[in-house]
């Protein structure tokens, strides 16, 4: 497993690399049964990049829409902590003592750790400790939409794809080279 920064970008586009395969197809789908009517190639090379578009915006479209779903459970757990902070703050104060002690600290000192989170910043230390939830990992639709589609957007039509065996097995020695380091 990759760590730091191109572990980050791996874990990232990891799930996003079936989306991609899905829009090569597509645009390979739209150029050959372009090509197959005996279109120019500028109506072919036109057609390859409007597929491409239309992809790169349907991509984006989805993420925002999984995004933004993701945000509003983040919210709603994020609401339903704040009103149990407000309303049972001993209870909470417990219930991230019991989180701090499943995770391996000492009764007493799990007792601390939760007193002097609790006391900077309540909410952060039960969303992070209960639900994982950090300002880091809160959802963002717009950053993640924008990013899906600047990944789709990467993609080039098969219109404009090298076809020499040459381009390919250079292609084919650069992705090799990738994913040995």
């Amino acid at each position: 497993m990759m760590k730091g920064v191109p572990g980050r970008i791996t874990e990232w586009a990891r799930p996003h690399v079936p989306e991609a395969s899905d829009g090569i197809l597509t645009s390979a789908g739209i150029c050959e049964g372009f090509a197959g009517a005996g279109v120019g190639t500028k109506v072919l090379i036109f057609a390859g990049f409007a597929g491409l578009l239309a992809g790169t915006l349907a991509a984006g479209a989805v993420e925002y829409s999984k995004t933004g779903a993701d945000r509003d459970q983040q919210v709603a757990r994020l609401t339903s902590e704040r009103v149990q902070l407000a309303a049972a703050p001993d209870a909470e104060l417990d219930e991230l003592t019991d989180v701090y002690v499943s995770r391996g600290l000492s009764r007493p000192l799990a007792r601390q750790v939760a007193i002097e989170l609790t006391a900077h910043d309540a909410l952060a230390a039960h969303a992070e400790a209960e639900h994982g939830i950090t300002p880091a990992s809160l959802a963002s639709p717009i950053r993640d939409a924008l990013a899906a589609s600047a990944l789709a957007g990467r993609e080039r039509s098969p219109a404009s794809k090298p076809r020499s065996s040459d381009a390919v097995k250079k292609r084919a020695s650069a992705v090799g080279r990738c994913w040995k380091s």
